[in-house]
């Protein structure tokens, strides 16, 4: 004789693994959020250093319109490592290019 569940232990394992698909969906749930934070901070972090780059374009590109005779090699340094290590609520340096010189 084969033991097949009885009505009642079929309701019981079809309720365990109900169960465990909630359980796992919760824990999927957490997962999507923990990712969304995530890709959230990644995005603001690429968007700093995207703004960083522009910068330094903007000065490259005003240089090459408006060259500055008193521009040293120095001073380009000096003004690209301003942009790079200003933090994200400073004033955006990038602008004042005849500064170093």
């Amino acid at each position: 004789l084969g033991a097949s569940p009885g009505p009642r232990g079929a309701g019981a394992a079809a309720a365990a693994e109900l169960e465990d698909m909630r359980e796992e969906q919760e824990r999927l749930r957490d997962e999507v959020v923990d990712l969304k934070i995530t890709v959230d901070g990644l995005e603001t972090e690429r968007d700093f250093y995207f703004q960083k780059l522009r910068d330094i374009e903007i000065l490259c590109q005003t240089l090459e319109a408006h060259p500055d005779p008193n521009m040293t090699v120095t001073g380009f340094v000096e003004n690209v490592q301003r942009i790079l290590y200003a933090k994200d609520d400073e004033e955006d340096l990038g602008d004042d290019v005849s500064e170093a010189g």
